[in-house]
């Protein structure tokens, strides 16, 4: 099953724009066919149609082109595409290949039932809501999901220690700020960590991918996790809008040689919690090189260690 959103709309272009990109002058056109309407009253249907067209198109120095746009999707969020598609057009010409890629690529699925996720397109800073379904006891897990992310993409971005830490961070409702130039990339590493921490419910600000103009909301005094590409992490560094050392903000670096910079004081976990995710997350990380472990059962493994964990501080 799928939905389509399509927008059907006139482009105006000017005749001299018209005649370079379709290699026709509509007004010699127009001409030619008033002079056959004369000669020849129009027996000619075809004729008949083009001069309606052209007739009804040509505005002084002017061309309306009939275009339609349509975005095609098979999740029902009918009110979100239509906002999305109100954003392509609104964009300039040359940026909206970007738009569409960004739209296409780089925005994710809530991973969970019954959780939303709230994005932002470029230059806007209206916020849109992807609701997930509620869950339906009579389907598969599998038909439950919207989508799935594959969760041993952990280990090819943090170590192991990092993983913990992270999550401590994320247990003690920190301020964290994720960095990476591959959105898609960022996203799905933020809403792994989020679902790690189930059954509790991040109530912080959440933001997978800042924009230029958002930039600001690292500022909050609450806590939140946030992504942000590496360029524009530099400029709101040269801007002052934040910085390494300010208080209570953890910057994490996508990237096994990254490292985590953070100034506030995360108390350490109990030995023995640290041993049981370090000894879990080993054996799945040996199972995944072996190649001998599905990713539905990866992430199955991967979300019980973690449930355990959480359920104990519960």
């Amino acid at each position: 099953k799928k939905y389509i959103v399509t927008f059907h709309y006139f482009r105006k272009i000017s005749t001299k724009d018209f005649e370079s990109e379709y290699k026709i002058n509509p007004i010699k056109e127009h001409t030619i066919l008033l002079n056959q309407n004369e000669d020849n009253a129009f027996t000619d249907e075809k004729i008949q149609k083009d001069f309606s067209l052209i007739s009804e198109f040509i505005l002084n120095e002017n061309v309306l082109i009939p275009e339609s746009i349509s975005l095609l999707s098979k999740y029902p969020y009918i009110e979100q595409m239509i906002v999305c598609l109100k954003n392509i057009m609104a964009v300039p010409k040359e940026e909206t290949g970007t738009m569409i890629s960004h739209i296409v690529n780089e925005i994710l699925l809530p991973q969970t039932l019954n959780t939303h996720v709230i994005f932002y397109l470029p230059r806007s800073v209206t916020p849109i809501k992807l609701q997930s379904p509620i869950y339906n006891k009579y389907l598969s897990p599998n038909q439950n999901k919207l989508t799935d992310i594959n969760y041993a993409i952990l280990f090819k971005y943090f170590t192991i220690s990092k993983i913990i830490k992270i999550f401590s961070l994320l247990l003690l409702e920190s301020k964290i700020l994720f960095i990476h130039n591959d959105y898609k990339i960022l996203s799905e590493i933020e809403y792994i960590f989020i679902n790690l921490i189930y059954p509790i419910k991040w109530e912080g600000t959440f933001i997978p991918v800042l924009s230029l103009s958002m930039y600001q909301f690292l500022q909050s005094l609450f806590p939140f996790v946030m992504g942000i590409d590496e360029n524009l992490l530099n400029l709101s560094l040269k801007q002052n809008a934040i910085t390494p050392s300010q208080s209570g903000i953890s910057f994490v670096f996508i990237g096994n040689d990254k490292k985590i910079i953070s100034n506030a004081k995360i108390p350490e976990m109990p030995s023995k919690v640290v041993d049981y995710l370090q000894n879990g997350l080993k054996n799945i990380k040996k199972e995944i090189e072996k190649k001998i472990i599905s990713q539905d059962e990866v992430n199955e493994k991967i979300r019980n260690i973690f449930l355990q964990v959480v359920i104990m501080f519960i």
